[in-house]
């Protein structure tokens, strides 16, 4: 028997404090038990709760999203980095457009998503979302309008009872939109994996886009792990690294933003933020088919952030990704180091050279690391012509023109 849910709770899992009780999840729960006052089944889809460890997760959010009546996104910044939440909201979207074309008999208005500003600081409305409005905005606080339910909640001593009167005023709202949407029903369900996305802005499917990621230590992180730091620099997204420093003083970003045009390829640099949250954003790429290029600073492995990253990253597949290691031979301290540091080092990337994913772990000049990075993109290519995700280039093209047929 099909499970058929009152509303689809989406947020980013960024927002979410697993193992922690989490205003998310208070939220949800009292959302749920408002509906259930107002004689609704109150019945919701929570998916840190519903899909279950070992469970085909892609199916189970798909029969969630096609079993839902209505979908609550909870806007913040983390929301729209989101590619997973921004293929929930789109599926909805479809949805609210379809029941204002051609709506099912017993659907009685159109209305399909009614959003939470959850984090309000900060918060760029992707072109097409604000088309959606803020159901209850009329009455809400200008606390909740400035700042957030997240924030309202944080603060409850210091705005009494706004919270609560949120949570009916919202919950009345929701119980009008669940009812119009008629008798509990399976609705149509758009290809999952190529819908065209409102968010996030770095949403990008081929291998004409690539992630960089700079495994490398910001200066202040390395101080006490070695003598010389003053290769490293202060950006969160480490593109500032200068892995020749002081032979050859440029940025790694620098020479990593010149390969990707030089090959016709957008880029993003990708901060090397908490181990689970770096690896969905690696997870989503790979949905996406995107490069991955991934740039080691040996020394910087034994910051624990860093190496908890490379040790869950060598755990899974990536056939479009690569890893280099850049040695600095230049700097006065690193050849003393050199095979304590080597033998750290393999213990890292084991099941990437077991699956013959890219590894160059010989990389020590710019000009190796440009090469390196080219070959990268070169092997991402070959992987999906072996997958069969894309086609080779005829026999007899012309041999000036790239190897491999690669969409955009």
């Amino acid at each position: 028997m099909a499970n058929y849910y009152d509303f689809f709770f989406s947020f980013a899992s960024a927002d979410w404090k697993k193992g922690m009780k989490d205003d998310l999840q208070v939220f949800f729960t009292h959302l749920e038990d408002k509906l259930q006052s107002f004689g609704f089944p109150g019945k919701a889809f929570f998916a840190a709760e519903d899909i279950k460890r070992g469970q085909q997760w892609k199916n189970e959010l798909s029969e969630a999203l096609r079993a839902s009546r209505v979908i609550v996104p909870l806007y913040s910044p983390n929301y729209f980095k989101s590619v997973w939440c921004g293929r929930e909201w789109e599926v909805f979207w479809q949805r609210q457009q379809e029941n204002h074309m051609s709506p099912p008999p017993d659907v009685q208005a159109p209305d399909v998503i009614l959003p939470v500003i959850w984090t309000a600081d900060f918060l760029d409305l992707p072109s097409r979302v604000p088309q959606v409005q803020y159901k209850s905005a009329v009455g809400d606080s200008k606390v909740y309008m400035d700042r957030g339910l997240g924030y309202l909640m944080q603060s409850p001593k210091k705005h009494p009872g706004q919270y609560d009167d949120f949570v009916y005023r919202f919950a009345k709202e929701l119980g009008t939109m669940v009812r119009d949407q008629g008798a509990a029903k399976m609705r149509t369900m758009p290809d999952y994996d190529k819908l065209d996305l409102p968010f996030p802005a770095t949403y990008k499917r081929g291998l004409g886009y690539v992630r960089y990621v700079f495994l490398a230590g910001r200066r202040d992180e390395m101080l006490n792990l070695r003598a010389t730091h003053d290769c490293y620099g202060t950006f969160e997204n480490r593109h500032d690294w200068r892995p020749s420093f002081p032979d050859i003083n440029r940025p790694v970003g620098e020479l990593a933003r010149a390969v990707a045009a030089e090959n016709g390829k957008e880029h993003e640099f990708v901060e090397p933020s908490a181990a689970v949250e770096l690896l969905k954003t690696m997870r989503d790429a790979r949905e996406l088919n995107n490069v991955i290029a991934v740039v080691v600073d040996p020394w910087s492995l034994s910051l624990h952030a860093l190496k908890d990253f490379a040790v869950k990253f060598d755990t899974e597949a990536f056939p479009t990704s690569g890893v280099v290691v850049t040695w600095n031979e230049k700097d006065g301290e690193t050849p003393a180091q050199l095979p304590l540091l080597k033998n750290h080092l393999a213990d890292h990337f084991r099941g990437r050279v077991a699956r013959n994913e890219y590894y160059n772990e010989e990389v020590r000049t710019p000009e190796e690391l440009r090469d390196a990075l080219i070959a990268i993109f070169n092997v991402a290519q070959e992987r999906l012509v072996e997958g069969g995700q894309l086609a080779a280039v005829a026999a007899g093209g012309n041999t000036a023109q790239p190897l491999l047929s690669v969409a955009p």
